[in-house]
């Protein structure tokens, strides 16, 4: 019902019903005031003619010494109570003016009572008219009313079709695009097409879709195009890099050197590191859902904090892990050393000295540091490539990321991994 009431598909049957029942309404009250203008007319006709008679009936009575005269085959005037018919004397009994109808057909009759003087005295005068007679008679008025009813009906039905046929040519278009948008989802390669009489607002959205699905097709493929060059392009100066350095290492080199070599195969890991997790962002990602899931466990956020051992030395800070438990997640190794490792390396960059919490459970991992907080941080926008990296990795993942200061000093990075 919910569907039926709220989806343009069934628009235009909805707008059949709704003016279907207007019509309904429309053409019963129409006429229901046709029928009662009808009777209040031939009323006003009865009373006019009614009283035409009594002034006949009056110059009547005033000439001749009659009480009692038949105008005409439908109209009878009286000038004594005593000669007007029982039902009708009962009727008016008590009325010295009246004007209207009385009775019940086929009884019914328009009745005039009045007064009119003759040689100074004053008389009564009555006069009774078959308005049954002149009036439409129930087969005629049903006759009648049929008629206006078919007649009403056939306009509403004609406005009803040229109603239907403006609102299907007005919604149509909507629910071809509504209906192409399903069937092409997940291929930006397909141009929406609407026909040549739809309105110009549906043309130019249709225009619209069809320019943003080709910006979309463009970023796509130009994605496509770095997922395929990149791993080449940045992957073999690190090859370059780490082969030179495996040479080195078999020289004879002094301890100074051996450590500089030591630094520049670290260097080398951890590009390699980033470059496949920024790789994986871009190649894996988009088939996430197909991804197997796992667990992310203590040993693993473990080494990643290793990772920044030397540079949480040299500011005398100390990284501690508290886990209570494994979440579930999707990501690959080198993303959540990448997205994990960003966050401890902002702490020690925010820290001076003191510690740095990381707390894991079934559901979130956190990253407690007591540096300056958010509004003192140097660099708001993280470190190396900053926490961009942290939101994009955690909005593909569907995951919520929050950063805000803690309450007694420093800030909290905190990664939900679950709704």
């Amino acid at each position: 019902m919910r569907h039926f009431l709220h989806s343009t598909q069934s628009l235009t049957g909805r707008l059949a019903l709704l003016f279907a029942g207007l019509s309904i309404v429309i053409v019963s009250a129409f006429v229901a005031l046709f029928v009662a203008a009808l009777h209040w007319s031939e009323d006003r006709m009865g009373e006019r003619r009614i009283l035409l008679d009594r002034d006949e009936a009056t110059a009547y009575f005033q000439t001749t010494h009659e009480q009692h005269v038949q105008l005409d085959p439908l109209t009878d005037a009286y000038n004594d109570w005593g000669l007007v018919p029982a039902p009708y004397r009962e009727a008016l009994a008590g009325q010295t003016i009246y004007l209207g109808e009385v009775l019940e057909a086929p009884h019914s009759r328009m009745v005039y009572v009045g007064r009119y003087s003759d040689q100074g005295e004053i008389k009564p005068i009555i006069l009774l008219s078959k308005i049954d007679a002149v009036e439409f008679q129930n087969n005629e008025l049903i006759i009648v009313s049929l008629l206006v009813l078919a007649a009403t009906s056939l306009l509403m039905l004609t406005f009803g079709y040229i109603l239907q046929k403006l609102s299907t040519r007005l919604i149509d278009p909507l629910n071809q695009l509504d209906q192409q948008l399903v069937d092409s989802a997940g291929d930006p390669s397909v141009v929406f097409s609407l026909p040549n009489n739809a309105a110009n607002e549906f043309t130019a959205l249709a225009k619209r879709l069809n320019d943003d699905r080709a910006d979309i097709n463009r970023l796509i493929k130009r994605e496509q195009a770095f997922a395929r060059y990149a791993s080449h392009e940045l992957r073999t100066p690190i090859t370059v890099v780490k082969g030179a350095q495996n040479l080195l290492s078999r020289s004879e080199l002094t301890d100074f050197q051996q450590r500089q070599i030591g630094r520049i195969a670290a260097a080398s890991e951890q590009m390699e590191e980033i470059t496949g997790a920024l790789l994986g962002l871009v190649r894996y990602e988009r088939d996430q859902e197909a991804s197997d899931c796992r667990h992310l466990c203590a040993s693993e956020v473990q080494s990643i904090i290793d990772l920044s051992h030397a540079a949480a030395e040299a500011k005398q800070v100390q990284v501690t892990l508290t886990a209570h438990g494994e979440p579930l997640i999707k990501a690959v190794p080198p993303i959540m050393r990448m997205l994990i490792g960003n966050l401890i390396q902002n702490a020690i960059a925010a820290s001076r000295h003191g510690q740095i919490a990381v707390n894991l459970d079934d559901k979130q991992l956190s990253v407690i540091d007591d540096g300056e907080g958010l509004a003192e941080a140097p660099n708001s926008q993280g470190h190396g490539l900053g926490l961009l990296i942290v939101h994009d990795v955690c909005e593909r993942y569907h995951w919520q990321f929050s950063l805000q200061d803690h309450p007694e000093q420093g800030c909290i990075a905190q990664i939900r991994f679950t709704d």
